[in-house]
């Protein structure tokens, strides 16, 4: 029953990241571009602090302390472009050249070289310049480019919504981010339970969430830290605690992955990889225990079908067999007390598996990226700076204990980066001692990376399904210590 279970799993969880591809608005995608370049514009208005229109909604709406905009362009389905657009970082203000005097405020324009054909445009608006700072505002558009000249309109909005699951993976929840009011929310999509709270910005970015209300057993007064791709995806670990350690970790805290709330597709076929969430019961030693997998989702008609192969940590293949049919209701795939999935559409997934009741699964879900056409360059993913969530669980005396860490990752060398823990998180510290060498190793799938991770107890291995957000690497990682012992992490580039 359990290995019929990881290979639906495995199914379900390829199938929900392919169907993240899409841009908005459902149905299948639009043609791909061409190589002719074409020119984009994309106009906006940031109000006068003291103007009635800072506090008006409108589709190019940006608050007035805005100082920065980023704008990223790729396929329609968030598969970067070939050969790649950098993220055009544009600082706005009243002496910028890309804005002028109106109405009560500036407008600024944002100019881009783009291919002809559909693309997606993602906007964010930055408190600091240079992309810096807290996000303010974000959106995004799919849009069809021609000769031109070209106007791009993407709808803007303060509050960001995602859904996705914690390491123990039994209830899919939304999360709703208000950037100008500094506040969040979450609801489980069972009815089960629901939080919200206020939160900070601290020195690195990260949102610092402190939960005021609670129906879903969060202590009240209780901190989490959120690492966010600004409307892509985000990454957190909830430390359970009012008083978290320094260096950011706990145990009885929860680490979990979200992505944007997107629409449902209706139709599609695309190929995916995902890594698995390893429950408390998962061991390196049983060879049905899946590690990662690769495969194919189709959607026909609104209903999703995924098939493929699953490996364990040491490449060994395992059997899988095409999942059951399902449908997608409000963003989320299955759902239920059964598997549910959430996409983004840039690519990015997280499955949970909606195991209740106190049990405790040899697996809890997946998370993944739809599968790039040609294979990521490793040595550009490792020449990165990540900021890293890590969780995972284990069994003691049969109880369940959940545990989480932060690290700061960089660049060491060809091929390879350097992971160190905090000594003082909130403070963006990062300890010298105690780091790991992080060495991506081979690539057998394109975006899916196999690597070791090696310290002062040994080397151990680990699966990654990379992928871009918003022009940023996003690595969702499987590891497995010299001990035996799972872990999950994600790599969000900073």
């Amino acid at each position: 029953m359990a290995a019929a279970v990881r290979t639906k799993l495995a199914a379900l969880g390829a199938a929900f990241a392919l169907a993240s591809c899409g841009g908005g608005g459902g149905g299948a995608l639009p043609s791909g571009p061409t190589a002719h370049g074409a020119a984009a514009a994309l106009t906006f208005f940031i109000p006068a602090p003291s103007s009635p229109a800072a506090h008006q909604r409108r589709p190019a709406y940006l608050p007035s302390t805005t100082q920065s905009i980023v704008v990223t362009v790729t396929n329609a389905d968030g598969t970067p472009l070939s050969p790649p657009i950098a993220p055009i970082v544009t600082n706005v203000g009243p002496t910028s050249p890309a804005c002028s005097s109106a109405g009560g405020g500036l407008q600024c324009t944002v100019n881009v070289n783009v291919p002809q054909g559909a693309l997606l445009f993602f906007v964010a608006a930055y408190a600091g310049a240079n992309g810096g700072g807290a996000v303010l505002s974000s959106g995004s558009t799919t849009s069809t480019i021609g000769t031109g000249p070209n106007s791009v309109a993407v709808t803007l909005s303060n509050v960001a919504q995602y859904v996705g699951s914690n390491v123990t993976g039994q209830s899919a929840q939304i999360v709703s981010i208000d950037h100008e009011a500094n506040t969040f929310s979450t609801s489980n999509v069972d009815g089960s339970g629901a939080s919200s709270g206020t939160f900070t910005t601290l020195p690195n970015g990260d949102l610092k969430a402190t939960i005021t209300a609670s129906t879903n057993g969060t202590p009240i007064g209780a901190i989490a830290y959120v690492k966010e791709n600004a409307g892509g995806a985000a990454s957190y670990i909830a430390t359970n605690s009012a008083s978290p350690n320094a260096d950011g970790s706990a145990t009885g805290g929860d680490f979990g992955n979200l992505v944007a709330l997107s629409p449902c597709l209706t139709s599609g076929s695309f190929p995916i990889n995902i890594v698995t969430v390893a429950g408390p019961s998962w061991s390196s030693a049983p060879a049905s225990n899946q590690a990662y997998a690769y495969g194919t989702v189709t959607i026909t008609s609104g209903e999703l079908v995924a098939s493929g192969n699953s490996f364990t940590i040491s490449g060994t293949a395992l059997s899988s067999s095409p999942s059951s049919p399902v449908s997608c209701q409000n963003g989320v795939w299955g759902g239920g007390a059964n598997s549910s999935a959430m996409f983004d559409p840039q690519g990015a997934v997280v499955v949970a598996d909606g195991t209740s009741n106190g049990s405790s699964p040899n697996q809890t879900g997946n998370l993944g990226f739809r599968a790039p056409s040609a294979p990521l360059s490793l040595s550009d993913i490792a020449a990165q700076s990540y900021e890293a969530f890590s969780g995972g669980s284990t069994t003691v005396s049969g109880s369940t204990v959940v545990y989480e860490t932060p690290f700061s990752a960089s660049p060491s060398g060809s091929g390879s980066l350097t992971a160190c823990p905090y000594t003082n998180f909130e403070a963006d510290t990062v300890s010298t001692a105690n780091c790991s060498t992080v060495t991506l190793t081979s690539q057998p799938f394109p975006g899916l990376i196999l690597g070791t991770a090696t310290d002062s107890s040994g080397s151990s291995q680990f699966a990654a399904a990379a992928g871009q957000v918003n022009g940023k690497y996003v690595l969702y990682v499987f590891s497995v210590s010299t001990g035996g012992q799972p872990l999950n992490l994600t790599l969000m580039q900073r």
